[in-house]
């Protein structure tokens, strides 16, 4: 089974019925805490009873208070009703603490259940990548997580995008735009862009890259649009002496530049308050790629050798290095 298969939606859905799934309360517990905290193995090892306050609904992890929600609570003040002679909230009945391994298992026995790879880390990414990708500010999710740094590259989230569609009515600025975050084509193609490398029919959309041939697919809804704005190009544009097939045109040339589009990229940063640069739009298109694509199927279509998934808002960090305290919580 290939590691990369996984999409955090998988998770969000095998999350969902886990209730129907897992018979054993503590284990049901241990996956939640994990799923909808982030918590890590060791955390969850070395989690306390002394910890967890169900009347403020938190639990205490290092340095962090975290708050968790009313069914999360209800789970565990059921779980805490049981008696038991041991100090931390897990524990076996061979041991009074349960053991990485033994969590470790659970998970496995998850993984065949459902027919994919589910492990403790991936539930904790997706948990992380999911608090980014609402808007939450890096520091906010570091804060959360215990992670010492997120290292993430630049993209457009999903409040940016929202922000930037609204403002979007120059119906030239909309296309290419759309263009950009739908194929991935780069801003110095774009500017190249001929009307003979566009099929309408076939919605495909060809240039080169790179010294390759590169074909890109283009949704029926941006097949209209591009067909409506071929046809308000000409009355734009008809009375240039040198009207040419390039798509993109401006009143002053019969083909845009590469400088005038950085140009409109910088105008609309502006308007919404967030960087866009040409890097930063190839990057949401690979982000967008990786949320329906596994990354070889996306590192397939980018012709590249190599992709990390996790820096693509999934992202790649580094875990803090947190000493044990009085409270029990290890090291993350």
């Amino acid at each position: 089974m290939s590691e990369n298969i996984i999409k955090c939606g998988t998770v969000d859905n095998v999350i969902s019925r886990l209730t129907s799934v897992i018979s054993n309360k503590r284990d049901l517990l241990i996956v939640n805490l994990i799923s909808k905290l982030g918590l890590t193995v060791s955390e969850i090892v070395n989690l306390r009873a002394s910890q967890v306050n169900v009347s403020q609904k938190t639990i205490k992890i290092n340095n962090r208070i975290l708050s968790f929600s009313d069914e999360l609570n209800e789970g565990l003040i059921e779980y805490l009703n049981n008696d038991s002679s041991s100090q931390y909230l897990f524990y076996t009945r061979q041991s009074p603490q349960i053991t990485p391994r033994r969590v470790q298992q659970i998970f496995k026995s998850l993984s065949n259940y459902f027919g994919i790879e589910l492990t403790p880390s991936k539930l904790r990414r997706c948990k992380i990548v999911s608090k980014l990708k609402k808007g939450e500010s890096v520091e906010s999710v570091k804060e959360f997580s215990g992670l010492k740094s997120i290292n993430t590259k630049e993209f457009l989230n999903e409040a940016d995008l929202s922000k930037l569609s609204s403002h979007l009515v120059n119906q030239r600025d909309q296309l290419l735009f759309n263009l950009f975050l739908e194929t991935g084509i780069p801003v110095s193609r774009a500017s190249e862009l001929r009307l003979n490398q566009l099929n309408l029919t076939k919605g495909t959309l060809t240039y080169d890259l790179d010294k390759r041939h590169s074909q890109a697919s283009i949704s029926p809804k941006i097949v209209v649009k591009l067909s409506k704005f071929l046809l308000s190009r000409i009355k734009l544009y008809i009375s240039q002496k040198n009207i040419t097939d390039y798509i993109f045109l401006t009143r002053q040339s019969g083909q845009i530049s590469e400088r005038r589009i950085q140009q409109i990229l910088k105008s609309y940063s502006q308007i919404i308050g967030r960087e866009i640069t040409p890097t930063i739009l190839r990057n949401t298109y690979i982000s967008q790629l990786l949320k329906i694509h596994s990354v070889d199927e996306v590192t397939e279509i980018l012709a590249v050798n190599e992709l990390n998934d996790f820096e693509y808002g999934q992202l790649s960090f580094a875990q803090s290095q947190v000493p044990k305290n009085e409270d029990g919580g290890g090291a993350v």
